[in-house]
């Protein structure tokens, strides 16, 4: 949220929006941040400044500022959204050695979520992704979900990014079309 130690702006924006869709399909999941305290990919953990990269595990590593840490405020889902509607909740970025950006996979695939074993029980093949922050978890679920074989939906009106540096959204957007996703709406603002 606009608020929180990570901002997105007008990330608010999207509670309506996101809630008209939890409404209207017979499957809602939501992935949440669920990070322990001195997560690998926290800036304060290597005491350099959020948003710095270097490698990592033998992984090219972005450090965030501290965010959605468990049990914290930041780590709750945002007021007003029908979180309780949603059927599922998959923790994410709970290995302290190891982010998360997908709601499938972390980030050296070495952990599997249970999503997709979710999905595949209830005969899901297609799935509409929202969220934030749009270059980063929605990207990264969406690429792990047509490298799975679904049919992915990426919902531009209920997407809003970081966008650490400029046209990072766009280039997100590009990249997910150009691997086989579905476009279903302008997105509202990249910056």
């Amino acid at each position: 949220m606009p608020w929180g130690s990570l901002p997105v702006a007008e990330g608010d924006s999207l509670i309506p929006y996101i809630n008209e869709l939890i409404e209207k399909y017979p499957h809602s999941i939501a992935s949440q941040d669920w990070h322990p305290k001195g997560h690998m990919s926290f800036a304060s953990t290597h005491g350099v400044e959020p948003f710095s990269q270097f490698k990592y595990g033998g992984m090219e590593q972005i450090v965030w500022p501290d965010h959605c840490v468990q049990g914290s405020v930041g780590a709750e889902f945002v007021d007003g959204l029908h979180i309780a509607e949603c059927e599922k909740i998959i923790q994410k970025g709970c290995d302290i050695q190891v982010d998360s950006y997908s709601a499938f996979f972390d980030n050296a695939k070495k952990h599997d979520s249970g999503l997709h074993a979710y999905c595949q029980e209830l005969s899901i093949d297609t799935l509409r992704v929202v969220g934030v922050a749009l270059e980063y978890c929605v990207q990264y679920t969406v690429l792990d979900a047509l490298s799975l074989g679904y049919t992915v939906e990426v919902d531009l009106q209920g997407c809003k990014g970081v966008e650490s540096s400029p046209g990072d959204c766009k280039k997100a957007i590009a990249h997910m079309k150009e691997k086989g996703a579905l476009l279903v709406d302008q997105i509202r603002s990249l910056s």
